[in-house]
């Protein structure tokens, strides 16, 4: 759970705080207190209500509650909530359906009827239910009638807006998978939404929030997802051309009276606004860039600021917040840009936050600060990036400030990782990494988070290549060079070589070895193994040789050699 409603959209323009932070060497707390006068975040910004449907009606109040309010099928436990919406003390805000007979289902998992993958049979669905993705609650789709969800918003036009759902079949795959899709356009003019990025969860299916890796190389526009697949998270962006009203629908496209779990729906702009803090002199500003107020947007993340100019004062970087104290009246520009990870890439906006202070000593007249860098104690990377680094090796970078990585994610993956010197880190790939490219991301706790975008490219391992040739009385050389070169072409990272030679006597194949395996060693240059081996199993008069080509890592990485065939 992200401890919210739904969109984290709506802003108050006004915030005053007084409270205690620790400065920077920990000594004494550094009283608070500023207010934000202006932002260019605009309380009407459109927002997408009850995204994660925790906000419902009181069900005790209801008239004429549909099966008594809450209740169960089949023996089950009051896990089912059926909404008229035609009915005032009924409705739940922000949605409506399609559905025929105007009832929406909001659903709910209950202490000792959680579904953990084993209740298959009969009506379970209606005993044990899945958790759900954010909240306490969520919502089914199919209620009685195969229909839709839906919101309408107030857009602008020609604005990007970024979405995402999370969606899960309420049966096993061996039934069936529950199919929906999104339409969003004008009401009468809906546009089924393609190309959309899917995140499938890497964590149990069944228990706490889900977690996601990388979204998959496959692009939908069908939702096909079962329930042992978890919440399966779907991304997608919308720019309004014709009409600032706007239909946000979420269709079934299979099932009848079940199916099609939705949950943590989110809408959202991505924009970092310009702001003005009041701030009184001697006191201490501490600006979370990430909330309504200074910044829009799903989970953003500040990951760069610097001061543009102004009075003398300290500015520092903490997290996600930026943190301003001065003696001197006047104003200082702090230029700031939020990160946000979304459908697999890392967009950036850049916005102004202007710190106001008074009540304090006025200022000289000429001590504007130019461009001075915001004290930052974050990695940084030097180099390149890192192309063809195969799955299971250690990736060695240079830099400076290691020691304040906390956490290290390749792409949404944490990765472990080593400092071998006061600039060297080592980076350990996991095994089975899959080949791509991917952006680098350092968690420094209060110094915040370091981006890297597409710094490590992660290649295929290299297939182990081996070709057997046989003769009557003696070999060719020729025939076993000529795959050392089809070897090479293969793969340039092909750096094992065995040249395994047997016959009927242990003699005969170390004579035929003597001058093969010496022919196939000249051309195989660049190898950092290679080995002859001779045997004495053949039963006949005939001569047997093979030249098998593999990969070796580094002796100072841990991969598993590749098996030669």
């Amino acid at each position: 759970m992200r401890g919210r409603t739904g969109l984290r959209i709506g802003v108050a323009l006004s915030l005053v705080a007084s409270f205690a932070v620790m400065d920077v060497s920990g000594m004494n707390p550094v009283v608070s207190d500023y207010a934000i006068a202006s932002s260019t975040c605009e309380s009407s910004t459109p927002t997408l209500q009850n995204g994660s449907f925790e906000n419902l009606p009181n069900v005790a109040s209801f008239s004429n509650p549909v099966y008594g309010g809450w209740h169960g099928y089949a023996g089950g436990p009051p896990q089912v909530l059926l909404l008229n919406q035609n009915q005032p003390d009924q409705r739940i805000q922000g949605w409506k359906t399609t559905a025929a007979d105007q009832y929406l289902e909001i659903q709910r998992q209950l202490p000792g009827y959680a579904q953990d993958g084993t209740f298959r049979s009969g009506s379970y669905f209606d005993t044990h239910n899945a958790q759900p993705a954010d909240g306490q609650y969520f919502a089914e789709i199919n209620a009685n009638y195969m229909a839709a969800f839906y919101q309408d918003i107030e857009a602008q036009v020609g604005q990007t807006y970024y979405w995402s759902i999370k969606h899960r079949g309420r049966q096993f795959a061996a039934n069936t998978t529950d199919a929906m899709l999104v339409r969003i356009g004008p009401p009468g003019a809906l546009v089924q939404q393609t190309g959309v990025k899917r995140f499938r969860p890497t964590n149990n299916p069944y228990t706490g929030s889900p977690v996601y890796g990388n979204a998959d190389t496959e692009s939908v526009s069908v939702f096909r997802t079962a329930l042992e697949d978890g919440w399966v998270k779907y991304q997608g962006a919308y720019v309004p051309s014709l009409s600032e009203t706007i239909r946000f629908q979420f269709e079934a496209a299979s099932g009848g009276s079940v199916g099609n779990f939705i949950d943590d729906i989110q809408f959202t702009v991505f924009k970092a606004c310009a702001a003005e803090v009041a701030v009184t002199a001697g006191t201490e500003a501490a600006i979370d860039v990430t909330s309504a107020a200074i910044s829009l947007g799903d989970d953003q993340e500040l990951v760069g600021a610097r001061v543009l100019g102004g009075v003398e004062g300290q500015v520092i970087v903490e997290g996600n917040s930026i943190r301003f104290e001065g003696e001197q009246n006047g104003d200082v520009d702090v230029e700031y840009t939020v990160g946000m990870n979304f459908a697999g890439s890392t967009l950036t906006q850049t916005g102004v936050i202007t710190f106001r202070v008074s009540g304090g000593v006025d200022a000289p007249a000429a001590a504007p600060v130019d461009n001075t860098p915001v004290r930052y104690r974050g990695p940084e990377f030097f180099g390149p990036a890192h192309f063809g680094v195969l799955p299971g090796s250690t990736l060695r970078v240079e830099g400076k400030n290691f020691d304040t990585i906390q956490k290290l994610y390749l792409g949404e993956t944490e990765v472990d990782f080593r400092l071998t010197g006061e600039q060297q880190l080592a980076i350990k790939i996991p095994t089975d990494f899959a080949p791509g490219v991917y952006n680098l991301r350092a968690n420094a706790g209060r110094h915040g988070n370091a981006y890297f975008e597409k710094f490590v490219g992660i290649r295929a391992m290299p297939q182990a290549f081996s070709k057997l040739t046989a003769g009557s009385q003696k070999l060719q050389g020729v025939a076993l060079l000529s795959q050392v070169v089809s070897a090479r072409k293969k793969d340039s990272m092909l750096n094992k070589v065995q040249c395994v030679v047997n016959s009927n006597s242990l003699e005969r194949s170390r004579i035929n070895a003597a001058k093969l395996c010496s022919m196939v060693a000249k051309a195989a240059k660049g190898v950092r193994q290679f080995e002859i081996v001779t045997k004495s199993t053949v039963t006949t008069n005939r001569v047997f040789a093979r030249v098998s080509y593999g990969y070796a890592p580094d002796s100072s990485d841990l991969a598993v050699w590749l098996d030669l065939r």
